[in-house]
C-alpha cells in the first residue's frame, strides 16, 4: 500500500511539471536615501496575488525594523511583517497595487512599487 502511496505521489509530481507556468513578473523599486533597493515579484493564480518581496537593507524579522503595507486601487489592503504573502481574494477586473515598506510608525522608507494586475 505505501509503495502504491508513493507511486501515485511521484506521477502526479510529475505530471504537474509537465504544465508550463508564466514566468512572475517582476518589479524594482529604488530610492535615493539609501541607495536600497526593492524588488517586488508577484504571481496571480485565479482571484490571489502571490507577492513575494526583496529587501537587502530590512529585516523583517525585526519589529524594529519595518513592516510592508499593501494598497490596492488607492485603499489600504494589509500590513504584512513577511517578505512573502498573499493577497486573497481580489475581484474580477483590472488593479493597481502599491506595495510599500514602512517603518514601525507606519511612516515611509522611500521603498515604494506600484503595478497593475488583471484578475479574471
Amino acid at each position: 500500500m505505501k509503495k502504491l502511496i508513493a507511486c501515485l505521489f511521484v506521477c502526479m509530481t510529475l505530471s504537474a511539471c509537465g504544465k508550463q507556468m508564466p514566468e512572475p513578473q517582476s518589479v524594482q523599486a529604488a530610492t535615493n536615501e539609501h541607495h536600497s533597493l526593492l524588488t517586488v515579484n508577484h504571481f496571480v493564480r485565479n482571484s490571489d496575488i502571490l507577492i513575494e518581496c526583496h529587501i537587502p537593507t530590512i529585516n523583517l524579522n525585526e519589529k524594529q525594523s519595518g513592516k510592508i503595507q499593501v494598497s490596492i486601487n488607492g485603499k489600504l489592503y494589509k500590513q504584512f511583517d513577511t517578505a512573502a504573502f498573499i493577497v486573497k481574494n481580489v475581484s474580477p477586473g483590472t488593479h493597481e497595487l502599491v506595495v510599500e515598506v514602512v517603518k514601525p510608525n507606519n511612516q515611509p522608507t522611500g521603498l515604494k512599487s506600484a503595478f497593475s494586475v488583471t484578475i479574471k
